[in-house]
C-alpha cells in the first residue's frame, strides 16, 4: 500500500505542478499584479466548471459494480468535457464585452486546459484498477514536462499571456492523448476491459453526476472567496488568495492519492462489516500525521511564498490559523466523503454539495467583506469540516455489514 501510495501521491503532486508553476511564471515573468488576478479569476470559473463536467467517473470506475467498459467512461468524459467547453465559450464571449478580449481568451484557454486535465483524471481510473500505478506516475511526469516546458518557452518568448496559456493548452490535448489515452486504450484491449461490461452508460451517468456535483462543489467551496474577493476587494487580492490557496492545494493532493489506495481496503472492510471502525482508524492516523506537518507546512510558506511570488504575496498568523486548520480537517472530509462513495451512496454527494456550499456561501458572504484573505480562510475551513461532518452522519446511518447494490445510486 505505501509503494502505490507513493506513485499516486507523486502522480497527483507532479499533475497538479502545472498551474503553480504558471502562477510563478505570470509573477516572475509578467510582473503584473492585474494580470495574476485575471488569470486567477479565470481558474477559479473554469476550475468548478469541469470539475463538474469530469462527473467523478476515476472514483465511479473503481467502486461501481458491475462495472462499464472502459470505452463508455471516454464517450461519457468527452460528452460532458464538450458540454463544459461549449458553455466556457458563451462565459467568455460574455466576459470578453465586460473586461476585455484578453479575458476572454484566458478563460479559453484555461477551459481546454482543463478538459485535457479532467479526461486524464478520467483514464487515471482504468490503470489504477488494473494496478499500474507506476504507469500512472509516469504519464504525469511526461504530461508535465511537455506542458511547462511549452508555457515556459513561449513565455519568456513573448511575455504574453494569452499566447502562454494557448501553447499550455495545445501541449496538454497532445500530451493526455500520448500519455494516457493510448496506453488506457492498450491496456483496456490487453484485459478486455475496454469492450466487456455489464453496466450501461446510463449507470455510469446517474452514478457520476451525483459525484460531479460534489467534486465541483468542493472546486467551488475552494473558488468561491476568490468571487467574493474580488467583487470587495479587486482582482490583486484575489490572486493574493490563489497563492495561498496552493498551501492547502498541495495537501489536498496528499490527502486524495491516499483515498484512492484505501478504497480498496474500504471495500474489503465493508464485507467485513467493519467499514466504520476502519474508517475512525484510518482519519484518526492521517490527521496525527497532518497536525505537525501542517505547522511545518505553514512555516516554510511564510519563508518561499514571499521568495517565490514577490514580497506582496505573504502568509501571516491570521491566515494561517483557518488555513491550517482547514488543512487538518483534510483526512476527515476526504475519507468520510470516499467511504460514502464505498457505500454506493452516490445520490449522497447531493447532500454534501448542499451542506457545504451553503456554509462557504453564507461564511464568505459575512466574513470577506470585512476580513478579506483572513475571512477567506475561515470560509474555506468551515466548508471543508462541515463536508467531513455530513459524510460521516451517512455512514453511520448507512448500512455497514454489506454491499450496497449498485443500483443504490441515490440517497434512502
Amino acid at each position: 500500500m505505501l509503494r502505490s501510495t507513493g506513485f499516486l501521491f507523486g502522480a497527483s503532486v507532479v499533475r497538479n505542478l502545472g498551474p503553480p508553476v504558471v502562477l510563478v511564471l505570470v509573477a516572475q515573468v509578467l510582473r503584473d499584479p492585474t494580470t495574476l488576478g485575471r488569470y486567477s479569476l479565470a481558474l477559479a470559473i473554469a476550475t468548478p466548471l469541469f470539475s463538474f463536467a469530469q462527473l467523478g467517473l476515476r472514483v465511479v470506475y473503481v467502486t461501481l459494480r458491475p462495472n462499464a467498459p472502459i470505452r463508455d467512461y471516454v464517450l461519457v468524459q468527452a460528452l460532458a468535457l464538450g458540454a463544459a467547453l461549449a458553455v466556457t465559450g458563451v462565459v467568455a464571449g460574455a466576459g470578453g464585452v465586460l473586461v476585455g478580449a484578453g479575458f476572454a481568451v484566458t478563460l479559453l484557454m484555461v477551459g481546454v486546459s482543463k478538459s485535457a486535465d479532467m479526461f486524464a483524471e478520467t483514464l487515471t481510473g482504468p490503470l489504477q484498477f488494473t494496478e499500474r500505478m507506476s504507469r500512472i506516475f509516469g504519464a504525469a511526469v511526461g504530461t508535465v514536462v511537455v506542458t511547462v516546458g511549452a508555457t515556459t518557452v513561449v513565455m519568456l518568448t513573448t511575455t504574453d499571456l494569452s499566447w502562454s496559456l494557448a501553447a499550455m493548452a495545445a501541449a496538454g490535448v497532445g500530451a493526455t492523448f500520448v500519455f494516457m489515452y493510448r496506453p488506457v486504450r492498450a491496456v483496456g484491449t490487453s484485459t478486455g476491459l475496454w469492450s466487456d461490461g455489464s453496466a450501461t452508460r446510463r449507470t455510469v451517468l446517474r452514478a457520476g453526476l451525483p459525484s460531479g456535483v460534489l467534486i465541483a462543489v468542493i472546486s467551488l467551496v475552494a473558488t468561491m472567496p476568490q468571487y467574493f474577493l474580488t467583487f470587495w476587494h479587486g482582482v490583486e487580492v484575489a490572486g493574493h488568495w490563489l497563492v495561498l490557496f496552493y498551501v492547502y492545494a498541495l495537501a489536498d493532493l496528499a490527502t486524495g492519492a491516499g483515498v484512492q489506495v484505501w478504497i480498496p481496503t474500504a471495500r474489503r472492510r465493508l464485507a467485513d462489516g467493519a467499514l466504520r471502525p476502519e474508517l475512525a482508524r484510518t482519519v484518526t492516523r492521517w490527521t496525527g500525521v497532518y497536525l505537525p506537518g501542517t505547522a511545518v507546512g505553514l512555516l516554510l510558506a511564510t519563508w518561499l511564498l514571499p521568495l517565490m511570488f514577490g514580497g506582496t504575496y505573504t502568509l501571516g498568523l491570521a491566515q494561517a490559523v483557518p488555513l491550517g486548520l482547514a488543512i487538518a480537517a483534510l483526512p476527515f472530509a476526504y475519507f468520510s466523503q470516499a467511504a460514502v462513495s464505498v457505500l454506493n451512496r452516490y445520490g449522497h454527494g447531493l447532500t454534501l454539495s448542499v451542506c457545504s456550499t451553503a456554509v462557504a456561501f453564507a461564511l464568505c458572504a459575512i466574513l470577506v467583506g470585512p476580513f478579506g484573505l483572513t475571512g477567506a480562510a475561515w470560509a474555506l475551513a468551515g466548508a471543508v469540516l462541515t463536508r467531513g461532518g455530513v459524510a460521516t452522519g451517512v455512514v453511520l446511518v448507512s448500512h455497514s455489514g454489506a454491499r450496497q447494490p449498485v443500483t443504490d445510486l441515490g440517497a434512502r
